[in-house]
């Protein structure tokens, strides 16, 4: 649609490949897209719906998928301290380096909030059902 263009490479020693750069009209049509009001889509969260029914399958069902969730959230917040320091290091003195920042801190917070619930539900699991 020309947002883009396609700028074959070949580098000594390398595969070749493409790189991509935004056209003019590709800047105009992101600027349009930019200013669009942001329409917030449906969340579908699989641990919840289950949660939601769990008492049919027991308290340890609940618990083991709260733990398993704990953990992926553990190693998503380590993942993003990893790349905070990393875009700290590289690209600090980018422009663009505060929008990116506040970026990640959004996906730092949600993950806070999510390990945050775990510890009330598995705390709240064994008030219920002592034996999970």
């Amino acid at each position: 649609e020309g947002l883009a263009s396609r700028v074959p490479t070949d580098v000594k020693g390398e595969r070749r490949r493409n790189v991509y750069a935004i056209t003019e009209k590709g800047r105009a049509a992101l600027r349009r897209w930019l200013e669009d009001p942001v329409t917030p889509g449906p969340r579908r969260n699989e641990l919840l719906l289950k949660l939601f029914f769990v008492r049919q399958a027991g308290g340890e069902v609940a618990k083991k998928h709260i733990e398993a969730f704990k953990e992926r959230m553990t190693a998503l917040s380590q993942h993003y301290e990893a790349i905070g320091e990393q875009l700290t290091r590289e690209s600090s003195d980018e422009p663009d380096f505060e929008y990116w920042r506040l970026t990640l801190e959004y996906g730092r917070l949600e993950v806070d909030a999510h390990l945050a619930w775990c510890e009330v539900a598995i705390a709240a699991l064994e008030r219920v059902d002592p034996d999970a």
